[in-house]
């Protein structure tokens, strides 16, 4: 595979960037916090007042699947240049991918609901869709991944006859 980067937008790196800083802030909160470090002192540590470490702290503890990795923050690496395009499609092709689905309760028509609860094969197609990753890096990855079929288009494994 040859290495290349495509042209990417300087608004989509500077939003990497800052989604990168931000999770990694949070990551930071969160393993001083669950290693006993009190609050003022990791506000001391890191510049933040000390409100604002104990509402990161809350959220947190809310929702602790927020500090789980994703496909996101690999392309977020990649488009800041913390990884190359190989390690990228290395990474992804083995990812334990989940797949969106219409978010339907009881009693909601399916063909009247615009909720939409996103897998993690979701991140890989806005990375397309927003040319963060080309065509050929997608279809290295759809193919590597072993999605099922319904979930990538045809042209990943070409029409059926």
């Amino acid at each position: 595979m040859t290495e290349k980067t495509p042209e990417i937008d300087p608004a989509f790196v500077t939003a990497a960037r800052r989604q990168l800083d931000r999770i990694r802030w949070r990551r930071e909160i969160d393993r001083a916090y669950r290693g006993g470090e009190r609050a003022e002192a990791i506000a001391d540590r890191l510049g933040e007042s000390v409100d604002t470490i104990i509402s990161e702290i809350r959220k947190l503890e809310r929702r602790p699947n927020a500090l789980v990795r994703t496909p996101k923050e690999v392309i977020d690496e990649y488009v800041v240049g913390e990884r190359s395009r190989d390690d990228l499609v290395a990474t992804l092709s083995s990812w334990p991918y989940t797949y969106g689905q219409l978010g339907v309760n009881d009693g909601v028509d399916i063909l009247t609901s615009d909720a939409w609860d996103r897998g993690t094969w979701d991140d890989v197609k806005s990375a397309r869709a927003s040319h963060v990753i080309d065509d050929e890096t997608f279809a290295l990855i759809a193919r590597a991944a072993d999605l099922p079929a319904a979930v990538f288009p045809y042209w990943v494994n070409g029409p059926t006859q």
